[in-house]
């Protein structure tokens, strides 16, 4: 098996480099970014193990989930059991609401726990 990958979508770089460092360490090579349409560029050209992405990534403190949406309409349509490779995160909870009504795996930012047991989960 090759080298495992992921890829983040997040604001923020302080928070960007916290969930690089975490994949790093459970030894995943880390491409991130902060550019909706580089996130998805890179989704259409290639396939990751994990995603994690600002729901709202582009949108900066907007409630629109539809980069998310778009992001998980690639890897769902490339592999059905693709959504278990992705995490959407907001630090705002109607966000996250929003995202988990229409079966977006979400999860509040601030969550660390949650956040890093998805990071970290095989």
């Amino acid at each position: 098996m090759g080298n495992r990958r992921a890829l983040v979508g997040i604001h923020l770089p302080a928070i960007a480099g916290l969930y690089q460092e975490v994949l790093g360490q459970a030894g995943y090579d880390v491409s991130v970014t902060d550019d909706l349409q580089e996130m998805l560029r890179l989704v259409e050209e290639s396939e990751y193990d994990k995603y994690i992405m600002d729901l709202n990534l582009g949108v900066v403190a907007g409630q629109d989930i539809s980069p998310a949406r778009d992001v998980c309409a690639i890897i769902s349509g490339r592999d059905e059991g693709g959504l278990t490779k992705f995490l959407g995160v907001s630090s705002a909870s109607n966000v996250v609401a929003a995202a988990e009504r229409e079966g977006i795996p979400a999860a509040d930012k601030n969550d660390i726990s949650r956040v890093f047991a998805f990071l970290q989960g095989e």
